[in-house]
């Protein structure tokens, strides 16, 4: 992940969503949990804005359009839950 110095949180770079900074981790600190109401969700996740962003996987990106359209925007709050890759004795930082 990549931090975004301009606003808060991290770079969604899978789906093209927005940024995500979490509210709550577990204490090993892998799994990390956000929520956000469903307007704002949806405002955030324009067509415009979900179009124009970078996502490596195409795929989830037409997802993340069919759920945000499927949206009202009395719906209850979406719920981000993040799990972090554990790496193995073998990995080296550099």
């Amino acid at each position: 992940m990549i931090l975004n110095p301009d606003e808060s949180g991290f770079i969604n770079d899978l789906d093209g969503g927005s940024n995500f900074y979490p509210y709550w981790t577990n204490r090993a600190g892998d799994i990390w949990i956000g929520s956000e109401d469903a307007y704002s969700f949806k405002e955030k996740h324009s067509d415009e804005s979900v179009a124009t962003s970078d996502a490596l996987y195409p795929d989830m990106k037409e997802e993340l359009k069919t759920f945000t359209k499927s949206l009202k925007h009395d719906d209850n709050p979406i719920l981000k839950v993040v799990y972090l890759k554990k790496y193995g004795a073998d990995f080296k930082t550099r």
